[in-house]
């Protein structure tokens, strides 16, 4: 435990070290840390508000943590930082929140929000990683509506894109969860079918099962996998490979609209892990079932027949549970350099008891059919 707050408490003071190096564009006044300590923000009525909006409330789940951030923050973050005014490095760019932000090495890039434009500057560390966010820009943006990349420079490693107005999470009802989620499907389908020329390789359950590390314990998730599949050929493309809400900006209007942002993690992954990744991370990151329980109840199975069917492969709905553990260990597989030990030892337990619950979802579904029937 001492080792993660050290190096938590390390994090947040490079966070402000990269503050200060990057203030040429960041425009003047006072800066603080949120409450979490995740970002640096003016303090300012206009800027407090839209980052709360922006940024996902509540990242610390357990109120011990909670209260150690709130501790930390009192003790060691409080201190204001003042931006005097200078002459800002861009044109037309003058930043109001300051936020570093995962790359494929960690939490090394930062990314700028200026709110008076609506645009995004991100700063990146490596030359590689910029290149991908290039690339991925090129390879997605025909297909799916990604923020509009209004300036780049090569040289210095930045990229401003525009910045979406979106609709915060928590004025999110049921019905607009459900259509992201259709609208997510439908694109998809769309992607499959003009990359599927382009598949090059492939992986079987049992391949991929031993991959991962003998010490990772999946034995039990392995078991639970009918032996009819283990060595169906499934299919790698190109992904978004972090899909969830958070990474999703919704335009609630009569005119509606859904961006996709954050595609650090963009790869080569089993072509349905984007949309099992999106159902599992909503119940582990939020505790909403609101896509799970559709999946069970089989309301996206003409989309699954649909994408299966691009790549010759029959989706089963018998096996329904058995596809999510075969995304479970992809995931595994892709996010265990990204884990400590104690991350590995909660998770594995909590899909488990996903499962569980995924399971008692099918028998009450199940048995209202049959009840259901007798009426009839």
């Amino acid at each position: 435990m001492f080792k993660e707050l050290f190096q938590f408490i390390s994090g947040k003071r490079e966070t402000i070290k990269q503050f200060r190096k990057n203030t040429k564009y960041m425009s003047s006044g006072e800066y603080r840390f949120d409450g979490s300590i995740e970002y640096i923000c003016r303090s300012d009525c206009h800027s407090l508000l839209r980052a709360s909006e922006m940024f996902q409330k509540n990242l610390y789940k357990q109120v011990f943590t909670r209260l150690i951030i709130f501790l930390l923050r009192k003790v060691l973050f409080s201190k204001k930082i003042n931006v005097i005014e200078h002459k800002l490095s861009l044109d037309d760019f003058s930043g109001t929140i300051f936020i570093p932000v995962r790359s494929t090495s960690g939490y090394i890039d930062i990314r700028i929000f200026d709110l008076t434009r609506n645009k995004v500057l991100t700063v990146f560390s490596r030359k590689k990683d910029y290149n991908s966010v290039i690339e991925n820009y090129g390879n997605f943006k025909p297909y799916f509506h990604i923020p509009t990349v209004l300036w780049k420079s090569d040289e210095d490693l930045l990229i401003i894109e525009e910045l979406i107005i979106f609709e915060p999470k928590t004025n999110w009802g049921n019905d607009d969860y459900l259509l992201i989620m259709k609208v997510t499907f439908e694109l998809y389908l769309t992607f499959f079918k003009n990359k599927q020329e382009k598949i090059h390789s492939f992986i079987t359950p049992q391949n991929l099962f031993q991959s991962l590390p003998g010490e990772v314990e999946i034995k039990d998730l392995w078991m639970k996998i009918s032996k009819e599949i283990t060595n169906m050929k499934l299919p790698y493309t190109l992904l978004h490979g972090d899909l969830w809400t958070s990474n999703i900006l919704y335009k609630k209007s009569d005119d509606f609209d859904v961006y996709f942002i954050d595609w650090e993690y963009s790869s080569e992954f089993i072509f349905f892990y984007d949309l099992f990744n999106m159902m599992w991370l909503e119940v582990y990151m939020n505790n909403n079932y609101v896509y799970v329980e559709k999946y069970v109840n089989g309301d996206y199975d003409l989309y699954f027949y649909n994408m299966f069917a691009i790549f010759d492969l029959k989706f089963q709905s018998k096996y329904k549970q058995d596809y999510f553990i075969i995304y479970f260990l992809e995931f595994m597989k892709n996010r265990l350099s990204y884990f400590d030990t104690n991350n590995v030892l909660f998770i594995i337990p909590h899909f488990m008891k996903f499962l569980d619950t995924m399971k008692q979802m099918e028998l009450r579904i199940e048995h209202k059919r049959e009840k259901i029937q007798e009426i009839i």
